[in-house]
């Protein structure tokens, strides 16, 4: 995704690095909203809303791709779609599988426990899910230079 924001939407390396200060921005908001709005829900219903917002990101997100911005300019339309998808997916799946998570344990190995799940949710999404994209992407042919 960086390449085609850069190369192919024109989008600069600085506007880039300010979408990631957004998203960790929108992450800040679904604390507060799941805080005031959504700690007494069940988490299962959270779950399944938590799927349905994903479903709507990605589609914003193949939107994206196609070109299609709603008569919008590409930056915004980006901005606004993984804000509203960030914000309310953090509220409905991550925050509630923290939340049961620290309901389940034991206090005396809280903190290890919650060193290993953030141990393992960085090596995921910060490691694990861009090689694997790498890894799709030099199957299919898919370079820095090929685009296509």
């Amino acid at each position: 995704m960086y390449y085609y924001m850069t190369d192919v939407v024109g989008i600069s390396q600085v506007v880039y690095s300010w979408l990631s200060v957004i998203s960790y921005f929108c992450l800040f908001l679904s604390v507060g909203m799941y805080q005031a709005l959504l700690k007494e829900v069940d988490i299962r219903w959270m779950m399944f809303m938590g799927l349905l917002i994903n479903m709507v990101g990605a589609a914003s997100s193949v939107m994206f791709v196609k070109g299609y911005y709603l008569g919008m300019p590409p930056v915004v339309f980006l901005i606004m779609s993984t804000s509203i998808t960030d914000t309310l997916y953090g509220a409905y799946t991550q925050l509630p599988g923290m939340v049961l998570f620290a309901k389940i344990i034991p206090e005396s190995v809280e903190s290890s426990m919650f060193a290993l799940l953030t141990g393992l949710i960085n090596l995921s999404n910060l490691f694990a899910a861009p090689e694997l994209g790498v890894l799709i992407n030099s199957f299919v042919g898919v370079t820095s230079e090929n685009l296509q």
